[in-house]
């Protein structure tokens, strides 16, 4: 399968990215850490083509599910954010309160 031109864009960046059909979820979250600034474990996907509504970019098994399954369409749009798995490993006495203040 030929590569598939996609927007990509966060918070911290926006561009053109070649998006391989064959690789998995997985093998995208690391290829997105260093233009996104994301860590894998805290990205979270979505995908929009013209026309369609935004899906999100996950799955149970993140490591045998293709990006092909998603019907990637060139110049579509991967928006990557910051999602709650960053903040899995906070200490239990740090409140919601005190994350809602980091997002901000």
């Amino acid at each position: 399968m030929a590569d598939v031109p996609l927007l990509v864009i966060s918070d911290n960046s926006s561009s053109e990215r070649r998006i391989t059909p064959s690789w998995t979820i997985s093998q995208l979250r690391t290829k997105l850490e260093p233009v996104t600034g994301i860590p894998p474990s805290a990205q979270r996907m979505t995908y929009r083509a013209p026309g369609r509504d935004a899906v999100p970019v996950e799955a149970h098994d993140e490591d045998a599910t293709f990006m092909s399954s998603f019907g990637l369409v060139p110049y579509a749009e991967l928006h990557v954010s910051l999602g709650l798995g960053a903040f899995e490993n906070i200490r239990p006495w740090v409140t919601g309160a005190y994350i809602s203040s980091l997002c901000l």
